[in-house]
Parts: structure tokens; sequence; C-alpha cells
């Protein structure tokens, strides 16, 4: 009687822990698929997708358990949405508000403070557009401090997507006229599976009709390589204008 009254007490015990750490199990797994839709989104790269993803990284940074987890992941989104923003001719800072925040909160990501600061530096793009900068990066000192983290930001463009990506997005903005920028192409054969290397690529140092059409016959929801063939499509349409005129 006494065995039987002890090895019911043992499995009431362990179906109490089980019950106990259901709740917090079942949550990780939550959070393992919604970061997991994250990375798949962050890794398309279009605008819509990066959207997407700061989005749903900003829901699960807002949860103090996974905070830590999620930190790196939505500063890097939201450096990247900045960017392509800005490159769409977009004056908005609050994702790279988002980003500086993170950044500010998790002492372990201060290596992305240079990305933070290109994506600063980087002035609202597109044709017809004002060249509208941000203040907080629009100073000599921003330019010569990324100059002089060049060799660095190279060696780690090698690493990952991310990476590439800020320092092709450097490179396009502090060539001169005159000089042949060879990264954006480079970083895209080195990380072929990367759309938005692809894109780089195919914007940068200009537009190039044959890329951009590939990256919207793969994605239709690539809009903004659309938006660029349109450019493109009205930039030669007035070129035919200005021919029959003349």
């Amino acid at each position: 009687m006494t065995r039987r009254c002890f090895l019911f007490s043992l499995l009431l015990l362990a179906s109490c822990a089980v019950k106990e750490k259901t709740p917090q199990s079942l949550l990780r797994l939550e959070w393992e698929r919604q970061a997991a839709d994250a990375a798949v989104l962050l890794k398309n790269g279009s605008y819509v997708s990066l959207r997407q993803a700061v989005e749903t990284y900003s829901r699960l940074y807002a949860r103090p358990e996974f905070r830590k987890e999620t930190a790196p992941k939505l500063a890097m989104a939201a450096l990247l949405l900045a960017v392509r923003e800005k490159e769409l001719g977009m004056s908005n800072k609050s994702y790279l508000d988002t980003a500086l925040e993170v950044i500010r909160q998790n002492r372990p990501l201060a290596g992305l403070v240079p990305y933070a600061e290109i994506a600063g530096f980087l002035w609202v793009q597109g044709k017809g557009v004002i060249a509208e900068v941000d203040d907080r990066f629009a100073t000599k000192e921003t330019e010569e401090r990324l100059r002089a983290m060049e060799p660095e930001l190279r060696e780690k463009a090698k690493v990952d997507e991310f990476s590439a990506y800020m320092y092709a997005t450097l490179r396009c903005l502090l060539a001169s006229p005159s000089e042949s920028v060879k990264e954006p192409e480079e970083l895209a054969a080195r990380f072929p599976d990367s759309p938005m290397l692809q894109y780089k690529k195919a914007t940068c140092p200009q537009e190039n009709e044959e890329w951009l059409s590939a990256i919207l016959g793969r994605d239709p929801q690539f809009y903004e390589a659309a938006y660029q063939l349109g450019m493109i499509a009205s930039a030669g349409g007035i070129s035919c204008k200005r021919k029959a005129i003349s």
C-alpha cells in the first residue's frame, strides 16, 4: 500500500511539473514559429517583406523573455528598411530611430553602429527628389569615420547578406562619378541566392533593365523593381520625345 502511494505521488508530481512547463514551452514554440516566418521575409529583401519582418520582430521584441534573441534581427531589419525607403525617395526616420533605440538598449549590438551611420548618412534618393539629409549624420566627421572603416566593413561584407548590402550601399554612396563601383555585382555573386543583393546590383551604379526584370519575374511583389523599370521606361520616353523635337 505504501509503495502504491509513493508511486502515485511521484506520478502526480511529474504531472504537475509538466503542466507548469507547458505554457512556457508553447510560448517558446510560438516565438520560434514567428521568428522563422520573419527570417523568410527578411531573406526575401523586398520593401513589402522588410516591412512585414520589422512588424513581426517588433511584436516579438515587446516580449521581455525574448528581447535578447530578437534584438539583432529587429535592428538589422529596421536598418535595411530605412535604407530601402531612402533608395525609393521616401523620407521617413522612424525605422532608423527604431534600430538606434534597439542598439542603445542592447550593448552587444554596438557592432551595428557603423551600419546605422551608413543608413543615416545616406540621403533620400530618387530622380526629381530633393536630396534630403538626416542632420544627425550629415557631417564631415561621419563621412571620414565611414571612409576610415571601409577596409573593415569590406571584410565583414564577405560574411553575411546584411553586412554585404550595407557595405554595397556605402560604396555606391561614397564613390565619385568617375569611379568604377564593382562591389554590388561582386557581392551579389558571393551571395547568389540573395534577392536584396541582386536588387542592389540591378540599381547601382545604375539601373539595369535586364536584372530588374529578372527580379520581378522571380517575385512579382518586389514592387521596387517594377518602380525602377517604370523610371527607365519614363526616361526612355522623354529621351525619344526630345529627339523627335530636335
